[in-house]
């Protein structure tokens, strides 16, 4: 997929300005699209939106290829703009049970069975999940407890926008769902940030 052109004071809603080091798979891309839709954001987004994004609401993309981040970052980017952090996170909520439902279903079904049903077991093994979905995205689990840890997200490339954290903490609030606890996510804390890499943390404990 070709660069974003840039449309006049979008940088400065935080859109990154280097994707290609992320990527997703166009359900991912769609998922975004509808969550948009269902929150009557879709004409705001579009009137801010540069070519690409607009032509990509208006033709989502395939939902099995592989996309650079570019578009993806400028819709979350726009719904922080429009609808505030929390949208951005009941959006990884919707992307998490979209995808937890579908064609992330048969890996996290054989987790569980393997592993067990917990909250650590889930988090240990989160780049397996998001690997199918997702490219340039790791998370690293820190067990602090027997019931709280700390998630490491580092995110590939320069200037990821803010937005994708708060998409990232919905869909970690989806698997504490997802099996069944009362837990909680903390909004992220960034930990570090380069040319290379962004590295944020989210503090989670459960019942």
């Amino acid at each position: 997929m070709n660069a974003v052109v840039q449309k006049p004071g979008l940088a400065a809603t935080g859109v990154a300005t280097e994707s290609a080091a992320r990527g997703y798979i166009g359900l991912s891309v769609r998922c975004g699209i509808d969550f948009i839709k269902e929150r009557g954001l879709t004409e705001k987004v579009r009137a801010d939106a540069s070519p690409a994004t607009r032509q990509a609401l208006d033709n989502p993309p395939a939902k099995l290829g592989w996309h650079d981040a570019t578009v993806l970052d400028e819709l979350e980017t726009l719904l922080l703009k429009y609808g505030g952090r929390d949208a951005c996170v009941d959006l990884g909520h919707y992307a998490g049970v979209s995808l937890g439902g579908g064609i992330v279903k048969p890996v996290l079904s054989f987790a569980l069975q393997i592993f067990g049903t917990t909250p650590q077991t889930i988090f240990s093994n989160l780049d397996r999940f998001y690997s199918i979905v997702t490219r340039g995205l790791h998370y690293q689990f820190e067990p602090i407890s027997k019931k709280s840890g700390t998630l490491v997200l580092t995110a590939e490339g320069r200037n990821p926008p803010p937005a994708l954290f708060d998409v990232c903490r919905g869909n970690l609030i989806y698997l504490l769902d997802l099996v069944g606890v009362t837990g909680t996510i903390e909004p992220y804390e960034t930990r570090s940030a380069d040319s290379i890499k962004t590295v944020v943390t989210f503090a989670v404990s459960w019942e």
